[in-house]
């Protein structure tokens, strides 16, 4: 699996944490044991080089006092060039649809409808630009394509609101 964004949320409560781990490994991340440390808080997706593995979650500790290690390094305005990360905040949802993000398959991934679709009998509509999360290895249904990253950071802002 080739997942194309790196990116990182907090969740201090450790029973998120662990489900959130496990959704991980459920699309195809090696999850290190790290990422259940307490105290470390942030879960870090990313693409890494070594023997099979391809991509990992690690746990992130606010700071460490002795090692300077921080998650302030993996921020995108913060990262060198070739490891920017997207900083998801508290935001698990956000997060998700970041990490999901691949070229082999459609599954957890966002979609933006190119078409206007209405089911009338089950008295649905999608307008055209509409969002779509696909629940299925392969998307079936109204054309549409995945959303860009940018295009799901301000989809997220804006169900803040």
């Amino acid at each position: 699996m080739k997942f194309t964004t790196p990116c990182f949320v907090r969740v201090e409560d450790m029973d998120k944490r662990k489900e959130l781990t496990e959704w991980l490994k459920g699309i195809g991340y090696h999850v290190c044991s790290c990422s259940l440390f307490d105290g470390w808080n942030t879960l870090h997706c990313r693409g890494i080089d070594r023997l099979k593995i391809a991509y990992e979650a690690h746990g992130i500790c606010d700071y460490d006092e002795e090692t300077r290690y921080s998650i302030g390094q993996f921020k995108a305005e913060n990262a060198e060039n070739r490891n920017p990360s997207y900083d998801c905040g508290e935001n698990i949802e956000l997060f998700k649809a970041l990490a999901a993000m691949n070229d082999e398959n459609d599954r957890e991934q966002w979609f933006i409808a190119e078409e206007a679709m209405a089911w009338v009998n089950q008295g649905l509509y999608a307008p055209i630009g509409s969002f779509e999360k696909c629940l299925l290895e392969h998307r079936v249904g109204i054309p549409a394509r995945k959303a860009t990253v940018e295009e799901i950071i301000e989809h997220f802002k804006k169900r803040e609101k």
